[in-house]
């Protein structure tokens, strides 16, 4: 097992992921914005742009080496999990439009399902390479659950309170 996350991990070095996560939260954007749901659009960019400043500002700020032990190299700071975060973040984002979208039930839990899969096994993979203790990336899951899921929760909150008000 081990050796395969290393050998993933290999394929995917920091940049080429990175890019993989801009252009996955770039075609989410736009296909909001070409839905004309421009208002679902800016609100997912302010859950992106609010999540990772407040990751890079703990990075830096805490500036928490990694543990000696890893398998591969890595260069940041290792609190809270940037890598954790991101893969919660996406389960939370599509979860999110998944609700508000998929009407038949199924699919929606099914859909749900599979990106949380997803989103949790990126950062059980940061453990089986040794690059982060269990509470970094539990501080990297966390960090997306409470801010985009909040940010999403005070939006659906809004939204709910406009329409009653326009009845």
């Amino acid at each position: 097992m081990q050796e395969f996350v290393i050998t993933i991990s290999e394929l995917l070095n920091s940049s080429i992921a990175e890019v993989l996560f801009f252009i996955v939260c770039a075609s989410l954007f736009l296909l909001l914005v070409l839905q004309k749901r421009r208002s679902d659009a800016y609100i997912f960019l302010l859950s992106l742009i609010t999540t990772f400043g407040f990751v890079v500002l703990m990075k830096y700020t805490l500036a928490t080496e990694r543990p000696d032990t890893a398998l591969v190299e890595t260069s940041s700071f290792a609190f809270p999990s940037g890598h954790a975060t991101a893969g919660m973040f996406l389960a939370v984002s599509f979860s999110y439009f998944f609700i508000r979208t998929i009407k038949k039930a199924r699919l929606r839990a099914l859909l749900t399902i599979l990106v949380f899969l997803i989103g949790l096994s990126i950062g059980l993979s940061r453990l089986v390479l040794l690059v982060h203790t269990p509470l970094q990336v539990a501080a990297g899951f966390l960090t997306a659950i409470i801010i985009s899921g909040g940010i999403y929760a005070l939006y659906r909150n809004k939204r709910r309170k406009r329409a009653s008000v326009q009845q």
